[in-house]
């Protein structure tokens, strides 16, 4: 799985990307947030720069406590090697941030004597789901799939 290392600049661990607009690309450094659960934030000259899909509005809760609407858009961002579209983007504040639902692709491990973090892409997560049948739907569809068969024996027969 391809690798990309991010790197402690300012107190916070960046990491080199493209942003991928309708209108434009931007090459950059973005912050590594695993406490925003959306996909990037980025600063309004960025995203009037990419121009990107609005889709909708939202609120959010910020790091302050506070709750903020916000404008809700998609784009694609590259990280490394790895291409990912339909991301949801925000406008807030001024600088680019990544958040977990671009992060959760990644498995993270942080080497504090490098003082880097290696993102290893895997994909997007799995969501196993057990689906419940009840016994009585599995008799029915084992009844019916045997009226069927036996239909079809019929038919076969008849052909000869």
């Amino acid at each position: 799985m391809p690798k990309v290392t991010a790197f402690l600049e300012d107190n916070a661990i960046k990491v080199d990307v493209t942003l991928i607009g309708k209108c434009d690309n931007w090459n950059g450094e973005a912050i590594i947030d695993t406490g925003f659960f959306g996909g990037v934030a980025v600063p309004v000259n960025v995203a009037c720069k990419l121009g990107l899909d609005h889709v909708g509005a939202g609120q959010i809760l910020v790091a302050d406590g506070s709750v903020v609407t916000v404008d809700i858009f998609t784009g694609g961002i590259r990280i490394g090697p790895v291409v990912m579209d339909d991301v949801s983007y925000i406008v807030l504040g001024d600088e680019v941030v990544l958040g977990m639902e671009v992060l959760k692709n990644f498995n993270m491990n942080y080497d504090a004597t490098r003082q880097v973090l290696e993102l290893e892409y895997v994909g997007p997560p799995t969501v196993k789901r057990r689906i419940k049948i009840p016994i009585e739907s599995k008799v029915e569809e084992r009844s019916e799939l045997k009226n069927s068969l036996e239909r079809l024996v019929r038919i076969v027969r008849r052909l000869r």
